[in-house]
């Protein structure tokens, strides 16, 4: 099962992602380089570990609207496709007169869909389009 990056859960939970994941990156405060993946529903209280919860695709994927309406209070509707390159893309887009518009031109992508939708979660929150 893969989650985020740990770079990526730090972000997530910077802008106030649901804390509530079922794995959690253990962050040694002595060795804060060093990181290791619990499968956990409740990280336990500890003064050597920090915890930072690290969601996996399917728990960020859920969380992400179907919709999104840009500021011209048009629909862009979530697409989500794995490239010939080995690359999850995930984007909104509305269609009009025979063209594609993307939500701000965004296309998020990355080798692992966990961190591409981390990404995209990251972008609506910050554009406050959810």
């Amino acid at each position: 099962m893969k989650t985020v990056s740990l770079k990526l859960a730090k972000k997530l939970k910077a802008n106030g992602y649901p804390q509530d994941a079922g794995l959690w990156y253990r962050i040694d405060k002595e060795d804060p380089n060093s990181e290791d993946v619990m499968l956990m529903n409740d990280p336990f209280e500890s003064s050597r570990f920090d915890w930072c919860p690290s969601p996996t695709a399917d728990e960020i994927l859920a969380g992400l609207p179907c919709f999104v309406t840009n500021e011209q209070g048009f629909e862009h509707q979530i697409r989500i496709q794995k490239t010939e390159e080995e690359q999850w893309e995930i984007w909104y887009i509305y269609r009009w007169n025979d063209e594609d518009f993307l939500i701000g031109d965004e296309v998020f992508s990355d080798i692992f869909l966990a961190d591409a939708a981390a990404k995209c979660w990251l972008y609506l929150k910050e554009k406050k389009l959810f």
